[in-house]
Formats: C-alpha cells, structure tokens, sequence
C-alpha cells in the first residue's frame, strides 16, 4: 500500500507543515503570503556555551545524604527548600538549589537557515494542495490561482550530502494574467525566485517580551543571558558564527540565476525574467574544513529524486503496518518518516524539538532529557526493525556517558561506574553541571539507557555489537549499582538516596522508590545475561544476580523497567489511563507522556478495547496536519515547535500489533478490537525473530515466524486452542513455543 499525506491549505507554523531529512539535514515546510518557506535545520547546531563558573562544587552523595538525613526537603517541581536545620551551613544551601547554570540561556540548539521560494504575493484567491509520497521522500506543493495559473513545486533531500533541492514549473501564466512591474527604481523581479537567510538572533530580553505580548507565558523570563558574549552574529559571507571556539554553521545557495549576498547573511537566486521553471538546491555544512563551495554544484534535481527515493523503498521494505483507523495508520507512517529525517546514527540527535522548528530559544534548553523525553524519541525503532534509526540513541547517549563515568568515579567513590544524569547535551563537559538537589542525583535513569542497550541486543542477536558496545556500557551501569545499592543486616539491598520521577527528594520521597528498584534490578540482570552470552565475568554476573534477587521489590519485573510503571506508579487493574479522563493533565495539556503510558497498558495487558474510540478521540484531538502531534498544548505553552518526544507515538502503535516482553513473552494485536481488522510485516520480537501476521474483523488469519538468529519463540496463543505439535512446536491454549533453526521460515494458522 502506498501512503501519500495531503494537506490541502497552506500552513503557518514549521511545526504543522511536511518535514522531509536525510536524518542529519532536515527541512520543514511551510507558507508566508507570497512565500513557500522551507527551514532548515542541523542537528549538531548548538550553541555550546556552558558556564560552571558560578555553580557551586557537584554535590557528593554522601553530602546529600548528609543533607536528607537532617530533614530537608526539597521539592522536584517548584525548587522550593523545607526543613533546613540552622546549624545547616552554606554548603547545603548552595547544593539544596538548581545549579546557576540551569538558568543559562546556553547551551542549547538554535535554528539553521531559512530558504524562500517567492511565487507572485498578488495570488490571493487559491486552492492548495501539498502532498508527501512517504515511500519515496518527495514532497510536492501545488498552489492553483483563480484564473489558472498554477505553480508546481518539487523537493527531496539527498540520503547522504545535506542537500535541500527544489524543482518547479509556473503553468499557464500568461502577460494577461501577470503581476507587478516597475515603479520608481525598485528592481522588477522575477514570478519565483529564491532567498535564504539567517536573521542575526534576537536577545533573550527581547524574546522573552515578544513571547509575553503574544501569549502571556513568561517561561524565558527566569533566563539569565550571557552578558560576556553577544547574541549570534553572522561572520563573513556565508558562515554563521555559533560562540567563539564553536563550530559554524556555513550555507550556500546555487542554481540557474544570479547570487548575490547581502552583509554576509543574505543570499538571493534570481532566474531569467521570462523562466517559468527551473531547479535549485541549498546545501548546509557545519564543517569549515570542508569547502562547501567545490561540494555543492547546480543541484541536478533528477539525480537526487532517485537517491532520495532509493534510501526511501530501502526504508519501507523493512517493514509495514496496516490499521482498520486510517488516523492510526497515517499517524504511524508520518511519525516513522519524521524519525527517519532526523535520526541517522553516526550524527548528532535532536533534543527535545525537531531542528528544522527550532525557535531561538527552547523551552527545557531543547537538551537530553533521560528521564523518558530522550527515550521516547526512539520507541519502537527495534521493533518496527529500523535498526539504523534507532542506533542513532547511542549518539547522544555517548556523551553523557563519558560524563557518567566522571561522576560516578568524583562523587560517589564508584570506578568503573558510569551514573546517567537527568540531561545532557553533545559535547564535552569539563564537570558535573546538574549535580544538587532536586533532580542532580536521581539513580534510575542509569537504568533506563541500560535497558535500550539490552534491548538492542535482544532483538537483534547482534553478538559484535554486544562485544564491542553493549556490554561494555551493561557492565558499567551494573558496577554503579553493584555499589550503589546498600545491603542491610538481612541481606536486602536498598536504593538510597534517589528519588524516582520528579518528586521530591527527602528521607521517605528518596529511599526505595519503586522506580529506581525496577531499574536497578533490569540493569543488573541485563548485565548478567550479557555476560552469559559473551561467557565472560561469570563471578560478576553471579553476583549481580543475588543483588538483583535480593532488593525489596514488591512486584517481579516481566519486562524493561519503563513498561512496568510510569514514574514508579504501577497502573491498577482496570483503570483508564489519565491521558483518556477529561480534566487531567495528560488529557488536556500534555500529550507528550501518552506514548509510554499507552504502551504500558498494551504490555501489562491493562488496555481495554472499550477504550478504543477514546482513542481515536485524543489522537484527533492532538494530530497536525503534518501527522505528527502536538507534544504540549499551545495554550499553556505558546507554539515551540515540533516535539521529538511525541514521536513515540509510532512505538506504542506498534505495540497495538505486537509487543515482546524482556524475558521473551510475545503478543499479536494486543490493542486491536475484535471488530478492527490489522495487518503487520517484519516487526522484531525478543529473541530476533522477524513477525508478520494478519487480523480480520477477530479472527488471526496467520502468524508468520522467520528466525533471524534461531532459538525459541514463545508466543501468546492467539486462536485460544492448542496446536497441531510438530517437530518443533508445542503448544497449548495459552502459549505456543516455537523452537527455530538460524533463517528458518514458518508459517501458523490455526488447526
């Protein structure tokens, strides 16, 4: 099946119009009055400033337990400080509070450049048509005048140089029917032509009040500017300089025409007076070595159309989904191509917002947010067996690994420890630059990146890369909790201090939350298996074993630890899921945690098909044009741009067709109604095993098995009757085990 997406008006925002990338150059497109708008984002375009010199020395963790054990409170969402004995000091003071430089407006991701293709401004009366052929990567933008004319415009990004390019053709414009002409010396231009800028970045102040006279949301006015550095300034012709000793970010612009540039930040692409059509490209680098000027040529549109639509069906054919709800799956297929045009490993990922609808300033900084907004930007990536796309994960994590380490090492006495910080950013930090209370010293987020290195070997059975990468980071998340946790006089080992969600951090809101428990406990049983499977430290996967056999866990984990319980909140049988309830948050302001939530109910077998049109309700009620959704309501939040986090929405959609569980259970159409039909292709369980099944109106029609790797599948029982036993399977109403050879095929129906 082919899916084409249409939106038939113009957009206004970059956050509702069609996004096409190669994963590292992505362009968003939208429309100004004369103006088809394209903007160009780069993920590894940051304005890097970090500055520590204000924030007081990283707390050590005996500090802060030192701190709770006296009696302070601190609360996890205002900030606010309770309980401070008199005898406290200055020292718990100053690491009782957000470090200075959370209150930075640095680091964080800033906007690439802007591209302009003008068609005649006059054209008032028009019907429009823009259509993204998702298996191929073209986008296609038909503006209709009134009177015939029409304005036809192509675009693809090439799959691997960070080339933008643009084909076009005006039909019927006639001298009858034309516009402008020449009035006291201003230059007669051409019907389209072409502009690409970056204006010179506001300051924080005057963002800040802009923001309040458009919405009343005063969120930028807390941030303290860097008054030693200037805002961003353009530095020659075509570099746009980040922050002394950064990167830059160079552009150029090239096609049939005439450039001319304009105080080094302007670039302008005039045709011939009389063309009515042509083709150009605008091409983005962040590398000064590279001269840009030899890599870019006249674009050659017919060229890139072919590459960009090869990289597209190479895409495609990994896998393929088919829901009854059309909404369900054009969501699905839009969200997979967005991840698709920003997620390519060996590049830098996007924060929490999609770069090419990057403001000049990001709520949250736009950075790493480890405690499910990372994570969500990847879920479902294995599963949907896009492995390329999800590797991309391992980019950003690199960093705050690297800075784990220290942390664990520097303050808490822990070699060969690595501890995941609340957030991060790409590239290099000196020290610990979140390391106070509330937020600088929550343990189970160590176990949440564990788990998505687990998991990646899991589905896959990639045995290189858990040699060369897996492992190696398994075992240092198991070493920071091997001497993290704390044994008592009766053998348990406990989670102290470390508070789960954004609660509060004191004695009782940080000492065994059930969220750092599950994490802990994952991240030490993935290290072992990990370790079984490469046959290496056997004693060291024996003890992490015991510990993980001996927390005090009230319920045992059967699956990653974030599909257990939100924020450490387990669902209670029966119960609707918050972002279904008109008047909670989740429901009315925040879409952006509904992925998650969605996927632990389809995991914990929590979903009721009840729910189902409820479910297509809120998906109405939070899509964009564009098929992506809406991460937080503009109501409270102003419109800032395009959430990445929301794109998890692909994962839990796939969990409506299939879930694998950690230890090897897997379901089919889990959270599809009897009266929908579904179909599926190529989605990976636990074990590699590559599924592809079809639901008609109730009844399983097939379950068809490939066995990537071999070894046994064990597959809830989708007819509800025992199975005809072959040689290698056995099988009862509830689960069918199947027992595989490496690249085996098998096909089930039911006897």
């Amino acid at each position: 099946m082919h899916h084409i997406l249409t939106i038939n008006h113009p957009c206004q925002l970059a956050e509702e119009g069609f996004i096409i990338g190669n994963g590292n150059l992505s362009a968003s497109c939208y429309q100004k009055p004369g103006k088809i708008v394209f903007q160009l984002g780069k993920n590894d375009f940051w304005d890097e400033r970090l500055d520590l010199s204000q924030n007081p020395r990283p707390a050590h963790i005996r500090e802060l337990e030192e701190a709770i054990d006296k009696g302070i409170t601190v609360d996890g969402v205002t900030f606010e400080v309770s309980g401070v004995p008199p005898e406290a000091g200055k020292r718990i003071a100053e690491i009782a509070r957000r470090p200075f430089s959370q209150q930075r407006n640095a680091p964080m991701p800033k906007p690439a450049m802007t591209l302009y293709i003008h068609y005649p401004a006059d054209w008032s009366d028009c019907q429009w048509r823009q259509l993204l052929d998702i298996e191929s990567g073209l986008l296609t933008i038909e503006i209709t005048h009134f009177d015939g004319a029409q304005l036809i415009l192509k675009a693809v990004i090439h799959p691997e140089v960070n080339r933008l390019t643009i084909d076009w053709e005006l039909k019927n414009y006639t001298p009858d029917i034309a516009y402008g002409g020449y009035f006291f010396g201003l230059p007669k231009l051409p019907k389209v032509y072409a502009t690409m800028f970056r204006p010179d970045e506001v300051s924080i102040k005057n963002f800040a009040e802009a923001e309040m006279l458009e919405h009343g949301n005063n969120y930028f006015n807390c941030a303290a500017p860097f008054p030693e550095f200037p805002p961003l300034t353009v530095d020659g012709e075509i570099l746009f300089q980040k922050n002394p000793g950064g990167k830059d970010l160079s552009g150029t612009l090239c096609g049939s025409g005439e450039i001319n540039g304009s105080s080094g930040k302007f670039l302008r692409l005039l045709p011939a007076m009389d063309a009515c059509a042509g083709s150009l490209s605008a091409v983005l680098s962040t590398d000064r070595q590279e001269d840009i000027r030899q890599l870019v040529k006249a674009g050659d549109w017919e060229k890139d159309r072919i590459a960009a639509a090869k990289a597209a069906e190479d895409f495609w054919q990994r896998s393929s989904v088919t829901f009854d709800d059309e909404i369900l799956e054009r969501s699905w297929y839009a969200s997979m191509h967005v991840k698709r045009s920003i997620l390519r490993h060996g590049t830098v990922p996007p924060g929490l917002f999609i770069p090419s609808s990057l403001q000049d300033y990001s709520m949250w900084k736009g950075d790493y947010h480890f405690n499910y907004n990372y994570q969500s930007i990847f879920l479902g990536d294995y599963e949907a067996n896009h492995i390329s796309v999800g590797d991309t994960y391992f980019d950003g994590v690199e960093y705050v690994m690297k800075l784990g380490e220290k942390i664990s090492r520097d303050y808490y006495d822990i070699d060969g420890g690595c501890f995941i910080q609340l957030s991060g950013y790409p590239f290099h930090a000196d020290d610990d630059y979140f390391g106070s209370l509330p937020l600088g010293r929550m343990a189970y987020m160590t176990g949440w990146v564990a788990a998505y290195f687990y998991r990646r070997w899991d589905l896959t059975r990639d045995k290189e890369f858990l040699q060369k990468t897996g492992y190696p980071a398994l075992k240092k998340f198991a070493t920071f909790y091997e001497k993290f946790l704390k044994k008592d006089a009766d053998g348990v080992y406990h989670a102290y201090p470390s508070n789960q969600g954004e609660s509060e951090f004191s004695r009782t809101g940080a000492t065994d939350k059930t969220q750092v428990l599950l994490h802990a406990n994952f991240a030490l049983i993935a290290a072992a298996n990990a370790a079984d499977a490469l046959a290496v430290d056997r004693e060291k996967a024996e003890l992490w074993r015991h510990i993980a056999a001996n927390m005090p866990l009230n319920k045992k984990p059967d699956d990653y630890p974030e599909f257990e319980a939100f924020d450490g909140e387990y669902l209670p049988e029966g119960t609707r899921p918050d972002f279904l309830t008109v008047g909670n948050r989740f429901h009315d302001f925040y879409m952006g945690q509904m992925p998650y939530k969605l996927s632990i109910a389809l995991r914990q077998q929590q979903w009721n098909p009840e729910w189902h049109d409820e479910l297509l309700t809120f998906v109405r009620r939070w899509i964009l044009p564009n098929g992506t959704f809406r991460g937080v309501s503009a109501c409270t939040h102003n419109f800032r741009g395009g959430w990445t986090e929301s794109l998890g929405i692909a994962g839990a959609l796939t969990d409506m067709l299939m879930t694998s569980s950690a230890f090897g259970i897997t379901r089919i159409f889990p959270g599809i109604p009897d009266n929908r039909s579904a179909k599926f292709s190529n989605l990976r369980s636990s074990g590699a095993f590559l599924i592809s099944a079809e639901k008609d109106a109730g009844q399983v029609k097939y379950v068809k098995v490939c066995a990537e790797s071999g070894g046994t599948l064990k597959l809830v029982n989708p007819w509800k009757k025992a199975l005809l036993s072959g040689r290698n399977i056995t099988s009862d109403a509830k689960i069918i085990v199947i027992n595989m050879t490496k690249g085996e095929t098998l096909t089930l129906k039911q006897a």
